[in-house]
């Protein structure tokens, strides 16, 4: 967990795992697209998340009348159901949720997560 730049620069194509975005980079609520916290995820985590590839072009919809915190919960929600469908365990990214939190909270704390 951390800024997406971080994680960016930090993964290798052919390892299996992706920084994601919290909440989507396509959302435009952040200016630069490396700030946005992400988490690290398998690719078969990834693919289950609210705004993957083409379910991202929904996701943005529904997400514009929403508050950044909204959107949010809204992902670290996903996550939770993620962990239940992958896992068996809804808490299995509450690490990684924290993290996210305490990442805007310290960075951005104007933006009331």
């Amino acid at each position: 967990m951390g800024s997406f730049g971080d994680l960016n620069r930090r993964s290798r194509v052919g390892d299996g795992l992706t920084p994601d975005h919290i909440p989507q980079a396509a959302s435009g609520r952040l200016a630069n697209y490396d700030d946005y916290a992400a988490v690290m995820l398998t690719d078969a985590e990834h693919a289950l998340t609210r705004d993957f590839r083409g379910k991202g072009i929904r996701t943005k919809r529904l997400d514009a009348g929403l508050s950044f915190r909204e959107v949010v919960a809204a992902k670290l929600w996903n996550y939770r159901s993620i962990g239940q469908q992958l896992y068996g365990e809804p808490s299995y990214f509450n690490e990684s949720i924290k993290g996210v939190l305490a990442y805007y909270r310290t960075n951005f704390p104007h933006l009331g997560v």
